[in-house]
């Protein structure tokens, strides 16, 4: 019958958290959208030699808008390690084979530009605890490092 689609398909199959789709929706990207023309350092730079940036100026948020089902309608968020629609599907390592030759590293830049509070990062649905602007590197390291979604996989600084 229709009324099954506003409960959760096999209760997750006990591998994930039944969810509106209020709650999913502002669990997934928050909706920053990149302006699809592209950027330009006249837009980004706010001075002459352009130590002062703002990156800002090349997105904009989407902001979530309630529909009348956000609240009507559930889906499951499944455990690490288990996808599909009702969470009973095992899901395969994903990333860059590490026994293939000839790669580098995947490199991030973190460039903080504040003089007070606190930030957070994010990866695969896991966020850090606040991170005070003038944390040190070994700080911020640790931050990141408490994430189980790394998978084993620590940065190096």
């Amino acid at each position: 019958s229709a009324c099954e689609r506003l409960a959760c398909p096999n209760d997750c199959s006990g591998r994930g958290r039944c969810l509106s789709a209020k709650a999913l929706t502002r669990m997934e990207d928050p909706g920053i959208l990149y302006k699809s023309s592209g950027c330009t350092s006249s837009e980004i730079c706010q001075d002459g030699d352009c130590t002062d940036r703002n990156y800002g100026a090349c997105s904009e948020v989407n902001v979530y808008q309630t529909p009348w089902e956000a609240d009507q309608f559930f889906g499951c968020l499944c455990d690490a390690g288990y996808g599909g629609y009702d969470c009973s599907l095992r899901t395969c390592v994903r990333g860059d084979d590490p026994l293939t030759g000839s790669q580098g590293n995947d490199v991030q830049l973190l460039e903080c530009q504040a003089d007070f509070g606190t930030f957070t990062l994010s990866f695969r649905r896991e966020t850090t605890a606040p991170i005070s602007v003038d944390a040190s590197v070994t700080d911020v390291t640790n931050a990141i490092n408490v994430l189980t979604s790394l998978e084993g996989q620590q940065p190096k600084v």
